[in-house]
């Protein structure tokens, strides 16, 4: 392997004269030597030349590269552009030699990579993608109310670990990177989203930095033992990076999941130079994944599995360097103290994520059904297809039309870089890329395979285009080609040599690439921010949930403006969780005089509703509140178009008519109605009688599963009325309920009780999806029971979410 290697730089270095001089001042002799020396841009070459009295070369003994410093290393690059720079000022009328010097020179681009990733980032950040999603709001408004409570969250934790996002917890780094911006900004769509694009820069530069000293080790069979050379096409990682589509799309927005992705890349990247240049960035990559950890919590599964990976795969490697694994080890377990303080007191906190998430593990299927599932939707996740062409598993608001996730123009490059790996799977640095590779599904297996679920993995595929990329230069500036092919183009003022050809051919394939992948980046943002708007036709809510900025930021100010009177009910039902927008975009002082909800809270009961009252709807709801014989249409104030031109909201003034109050009796009479049905209750024949429903089905609350749901249309109380077709003996009941303070009523018929025993409980501050224990102040005999469900935080009509009954005997 030396041997090689000694050969390989003899083969750069050539004398081009020797001659002996003498000094006659001095009265020494000395051999004054000319060079020609080739080494890798920024690699440090050591040269040790002896001579005999007649100035005759007699040996070059060694050369190796000379080990730099930390300070060498941070500073070399910015003293070679300096003296570029310098070079390109004062010389215009370059030699074809010393154009060769300076054309494509790594350093050179990697900063000009840099300046393009963040300008194809930040120009147009509000306007591409043409939404702004409930998800991105949220981490600022957290952040705010953080500020606001000194720190605290709600329930009085200092510095809390995660934020509740809905019913959950799911938010954590993210809230804490917007902080310092919302102190210096406020709420703003490009504030916001700037944190996220910045930080995604980090992915970049952390891939490009670990591939420049570990880039050449991808394409050796076994692990170079001594210090790796570095890869010149280490530069155009970031470029690589920035035009994956998937990565182009939500770079741009504030979803968590690009931050865990930059950490994760930061993780990877401190890997690999732990690996192979030092043992401490053991620690960098522990703090990397830490921050990881907490960025995105389908990304802990991601995490997980792959730090097993590299644990299991080098091995040998950890041992030999345990003291600092075990620091690495120690420095995690601290970083974790956050998460178990957590668990202290959320410790249902994950499951209850799954379920939210409608996770099949949490359904009463098979385990060798789950597992088949996490399986199939597993291998979705590496499927080739899903990553190039263009699918409809994703939501239209999570891809760029036409792109494929991956690009299909990164497809050649991703071909070679994968046999490059594969063929030299005995190396350390090819399998942790693959362990990657392989780890990237595994957290979005467990719900569905979605593009914002499986985003890490551009992460180790931006290592693979590249690696494609770094074997076509290699080929390229192949000597053996070269010599044999007689491809030699001579520079101007330097002898015809094969190693001078090689050097240009590189540069110039790596000055072409650059204005290929620069054109990509500028195609790209041009075509998000003119043709993006109408990709897609759908701008509701199962697709681009278009309009929070039109709406919050320029319609509903200038009403509340235009008179103090003037209330908003703006409807919600374009968006998740749009209440949100109000306390984002709306200052605190007018944020009472917005309301959101559905035109069906004026349409199932009668509302207080004056000429004051702006409605702003979707076109759906506009046409329901037309077709209802309980609402006059008073005028149209404006209308909202869609990007594509099509009317997007209305603005309008409604009213009651006249007879509204008789409408409205004669529904609430027919919902005291009830609905006859029979079921077999814990193995009991039944005949139940129960209030309408609009969700789920009768037998879904007595399935003995608390994940499945029947949901009343709008009785309040929502009655259950159980006839057995035998007598039992019932010690009590236990419930499950959707999130909600709530009385519960059980009336007990039989012989002794003709009228009914009535026993009621009422429960409040409970935990969300409360589960209850009624027993009964004596065993009930009997086959008749009533039970009525009465929220207590709502009016006549409720929707009231009945998960589970269960008789106790």
């Amino acid at each position: 392997m030396e041997d090689r290697e000694e050969k390989a730089i003899s083969n750069k270095i050539q004398i081009i004269s020797a001659s002996p001089q003498l000094d006659e001042q001095a009265q020494v002799a000395y051999v004054n030597v000319n060079l020609q020396v080739e080494v890798i841009p920024g690699q440090l070459v050591a040269i040790q030349l002896i001579a005999d009295k007649n100035g005759e070369i007699t040996a070059i003994e060694k050369k190796q590269p000379i080990q730099k410093s930390w300070y060498r290393i941070i500073s070399t690059p910015f003293v070679k552009i300096k003296n570029h720079s310098k070079l390109w000022l004062t010389t215009i009328n370059l030699s074809r030699g010393k154009f060769s010097q300076w054309i494509a020179h790594p350093n050179g681009l990697f900063l000009i990579a840099i300046i393009f990733y963040l300008l194809t980032r930040l120009i147009g950040l509000d306007n591409f993608p043409i939404y702004f999603f409930t998800d991105e709001a949220i981490q600022t408004v957290s952040a705010a109310d953080l500020v606001r409570d000194h720190f605290f969250s709600p329930d009085r934790i200092f510095l809390p670990t995660y934020f509740q996002n809905g019913n959950f917890y799911n938010l954590s780094a993210s809230v804490y990177a917007q902080v310092i911006p919302y102190l210096l900004f406020g709420k703003s769509v490009i504030a916001t989203r700037s944190v996220s694009a910045i930080l995604s820069l980090l992915a970049g530069v952390s891939l490009a930095w670990s591939f420049r000293w570990v880039g050449k080790e991808f394409g050796r069979r076994k692990n170079d033992q001594a210090m790796p050379a570095q890869a010149e096409a280490w530069w155009s990682v970031v470029l690589f990076l920035s035009i994956i589509p998937a990565w182009y799309l939500h770079s741009r927005t504030a979803f968590e999941t690009v931050l865990f992705c930059s950490f994760f890349a930061m993780y990877l990247a401190a890997y690999l130079l732990y690996r192979y240049r030092s043992s401490s960035y053991i620690y960098l990559a522990v703090l990397s994944g830490a921050f990881a950890f907490y960025s995105y919590s389908p990304g802990q599964v991601v995490l997980a599995v792959f730090t097993v990976g590299i644990l299991i795969s080098d091995f040998r490697y950890h041992w030999r360097n345990r003291k600092a694994i075990l620091g690495g080890v120690i420095l995690g377990l601290i970083c974790l103290i956050p998460y178990f303080r957590f668990l202290s007191y959320h410790e249902s906190a994950p499951f209850e994520h799954l379920r939210n998430l409608d996770s099949y593990w949490m359904t009463p299927i098979p385990f060798l059904g789950k597992i088949s599932r996490y399986a199939h939707e597993y291998l979705s996740g590496l499927n080739p297809y899903y990553w190039f062409i263009p699918n409809d598993r994703d939501l239209i608001r999570h891809v760029m039309k036409g792109y494929g996730n991956l690009g299909w123009y990164n497809l050649p490059f991703i071909l070679i870089g994968l046999v490059v790996l594969m063929k030299h799977l005995y190396n350390s640095a090819n399998r942790v890329i693959l362990l990657a590779i392989l780890a990237a599904p595994s957290g979005a297996a467990l719900v569905g395979i979605g593009i914002t679920r499986v985003l890490v993995m551009v992460i180790p595929m931006t290592i693979v285009v590249a690696l494609g990329w770094q074997s076509i230069l290699d080929w390229v500036g192949n000597e053996r080609r070269l010599t044999k092919s007689g491809d030699d183009f001579p520079i101007p003022g330097y002898p015809r040599n094969v190693a001078s050809t090689r050097v240009l051919n590189k540069r110039v394939a790596q000055a072409a690439l650059f204005i290929v992948l620069a054109g990509i980046n500028l195609y790209m943002l041009w075509d998000g921010l003119h043709n993006a708007p109408t990709w897609f036709d759908d701008y509701g809510l199962y697709g681009m949930q278009y309009g929070a900025r039109q709406l919050f930021e320029e319609v509903i100010p200038r009403y509340i403006q235009a008179d103090s009177k003037n209330k908003l009910f703006v409807s919600s039902l374009w968006a998740n969780g749009a209440d949100v927008f109000i306390r984002f975009f709306i200052p605190e002082e007018y944020a009472n005089r917005i309301t959101m909800g559905s035109i069906d809270t004026y349409l199932s009961q009668k509302t207080p509703l004056d000429e004051q009252t702006i409605f702003i709807l979707t076109p759906e709801e506009f046409r329901q509140a037309l077709a209802s014989p309980k609402m006059r249409y008073l005028g149209m104030l404006e209308t909202i178009p869609y990007p594509n031109g099509k009317d997007g909201f209305y603005v309008i003034h409604l009213g009651y008519v006249n007879n509204v109050d008789q409408i409205f009796a004669a529904e609430r009479e027919a919902r005291r109605h009830l609905i006859a049905e029979d079921l077999v209750i814990q193995g009991y024949p039944a005949r139940v009688q129960f209030s309408p429903i609009d969700a789920g089905q009768l037998s879904d609350a007595f399935d003995g599963d608390v994940f499945t749901l029947t949901r009343g249309l709008e009785a309040n109380p929502f009655i259950l009325d159980i006839l057995f077709t035998q007598s039992l003996t019932i010690k009590g009941i236990s419930a499950d309920f959707g999130s909600m303070d709530f009385e519960i009523r059980v009336i007990l018929y039989n012989d002794q009780y003709p009228d009914g025993m009535v026993i009621t409980q009422t429960y409040k501050g409970l935990p969300p999806d409360p589960h209850i224990e009624l027993l009964f102040p004596k065993p009930y005999q009997g086959n008749h029971i009533r039970i009525e469900v009465l929220s207590l935080s709502e009016g006549e009509i409720a929707k009231i979410h009945l998960r589970e009954i269960h008789f106790i005997q």
